[in-house]
């Protein structure tokens, strides 16, 4: 899985260094942003083989 990169949209720091530790440590390549801004701008540079959200962001 070394080439399958993770996009990660979560708010809340802790929570987004868990995930990505756990993910990294599965062997994924991790990208996080914290607003959906950031996401639709990360994936206009390129698309995650997975993305995970926050089903809450404000």
């Amino acid at each position: 899985m070394s080439n399958t990169t993770v996009l990660v949209v979560e708010d809340e720091p802790a929570i987004v260094e868990l995930v990505s530790y756990s993910l990294r440590e599965a062997g994924w390549t991790i990208k996080s942003v914290g607003t959906t801004a950031a996401a639709w701008d990360s994936i206009a540079h390129g698309k995650p083989d997975l993305l995970l959200l926050d089903w809450m962001l404000p």
